[in-house]
């Protein structure tokens, strides 16, 4: 993960050093792709990578952005749409409508590295979840002799990258917005990140060490309740016996469906005082952590964090969002003009 990490950072320093602006939205999006891709495949042909030119416009980067709209939604709440969309022509489709196109690209792609997973060319890496998934059956311990369809194994990636890339790719982008809007922010972030990280062209510093560090902390859990994850999870229906949820029982056999939103625990004023204020320094007066529903258990840090990060054409409004399975910014993704720090 770190020499993808150092990657990404010569990618922006190439922007800073020509004067250019930097996406930063399909720049993290482009960082988590080949992260999780890498994970999931032995190995991936060089015009299907991430992380492959500054400008981050790698095939599966533009097509998982492009994905990501109303159709979410029709499929959530109407689960058969997807079996019959399934079923219409590809090419017929897109001529019916471009809001499928996306998600066509998406699994079009995912195809090609699920084939060449399979080539008999390509060096195999047996952790590769992906190879796991399509030698299952050689296992003694397998209930199968079969092998898996490769329309499974293309479905099982797919879920394992969207679960990969979704939430740190709204995540990171509004974390850098909020901190670049705040010059003082920006400068007790740098003098943190000094003492652990003195050179910034040197090693990243471990998980361990970031951990540790308070106001990197307190931005990634304030940046993680703001943007909310998956705003509410997958419905649950009341059992046979019925269920008490927060003192109150709901009766068996109503059909009655439960379901948590972490948007309205993210936004309880009686948890997060003004709530819709980005104050990273709340996480000092209170431990907060059991009340952020994004994650169980972990912290995320930025690796644009040492460089001087300006908005290029970006405004707050660009942040509004929409939520599908999670939620999407409804603006212009964010431009930012970058100066490299000497730590």
């Amino acid at each position: 993960m770190k020499s993808k990490v150092e990657k990404f950072s010569q990618l922006l320093s190439a922007k800073a050093q020509a004067g250019q602006p930097a996406n930063l939205y399909l720049g993290f999006r482009s960082l988590f792709l080949q992260i999780v891709n890498e994970f999931m495949f032995s190995s991936i042909p060089d015009h299907l990578k991430s992380l492959a030119t500054p400008e981050f416009d790698d095939p599966l980067n533009i097509a998982t952005d492009n994905a990501v709209n109303w159709t979410h939604w029709l499929i959530r709440n109407f689960p058969n749409a997807s079996a019959l969309v399934n079923k219409v022509p590809r090419k017929l489709l897109k001529n019916i409508t471009g809001a499928w196109e996306g998600l066509t690209q998406v699994r079009e792609i995912l195809e090609q590295l699920v084939a060449h997973e399979k080539s008999p060319n390509t060096p195999k890496n047996n952790d590769a979840m992906a190879r796991r998934f399509l030698d299952a059956h050689l296992d003694p311990r397998s209930s199968s002799t079969i092998p898996h369809p490769d329309e499974v194994v293309v479905a099982e990636t797919e879920v394992t990258m969207w679960g990969g890339i979704t939430d740190m790719s709204n995540i990171l982008p509004y974390a850098t917005f909020e901190v670049a809007q705040n010059p003082t922010l920006q400068e007790t972030l740098l003098e943190e990140l000094k003492v652990s990280w003195p050179d910034c062209h040197g090693p990243i510093p471990s998980y361990e060490v970031l951990s540790k560090l308070p106001y990197l902390n307190a931005i990634c859990n304030e940046s993680m309740r703001l943007t909310h994850g998956v705003v509410y999870g997958p419905p649950r229906q009341v059992g046979s016996k019925g269920a008490q949820v927060d003192g109150y029982f709901v009766p068996p056999k109503t059909k009655s469906i439960v379901i948590a939103l972490s948007y309205y625990v993210h936004m309880d004023p009686t948890l997060f005082p003004e709530p819709e204020k980005f104050r990273p320094e709340r996480w000092f007066q209170k431990d907060h952590s059991n009340s952020i529903m994004i994650f169980s258990k972990g912290r995320r840090a930025c690796p644009a964090v040492q460089f001087k990060v300006t908005p290029y054409n970006t405004t707050a409004k660009d942040f509004e969002w929409n939520q599908y399975f999670s939620i999407q910014y409804n603006g212009r993704h964010l431009h930012a003009m970058l100066e490299e720090r000497k730590l």
